[in-house]
């Protein structure tokens, strides 16, 4: 019965942070991070936050509690990218998410479809 109850207490005292999919630490307000200059990953804005995840190729959009409205791999739009192959920079404008990726290359993700579209590269 002790058990039980060190169970109920433990789970019910647990904060819902820890059970998000992404580290809220790393969530920035801002609208724009260089991951150069931040260890940040990712932007709230609208009440969806905007998630680069680690292997700096896939942005995830989380809507309340961390379900997911859409995953987006933006590798499959920069096919010839020159550089290392990862997101650098992420800006929001409006209604969509500007994206530098790998040295030259720019893009931009739908954020309510998480379409990403490919601008080219200077």
């Amino acid at each position: 019965m002790k058990l039980l109850f060190f169970i109920y207490f433990f789970f019910s005292i647990t904060p819902v942070q820890d059970l998000l999919p992404y580290d809220p630490a790393k969530v920035s307000t801002k609208q724009e991070l260089n991951f150069y200059k931040t260890d940040k990953r990712g932007i709230k804005y609208k009440g969806v936050v905007y998630y680069v995840e680690s292997n700096l190729n896939t942005v995830t959009a989380y809507q309340k509690k961390g379900s997911v409205k859409w995953k987006s791999d933006v590798s499959d739009a920069f096919k010839y990218a020159i550089g290392l192959p990862k997101i650098r920079f992420i800006k929001i404008e409006k209604d969509r998410l500007a994206v530098v990726y790998a040295k030259h290359d720019f893009g931009e993700i739908d954020l309510k479809t998480g379409k990403v579209t490919s601008l080219g590269s200077d």
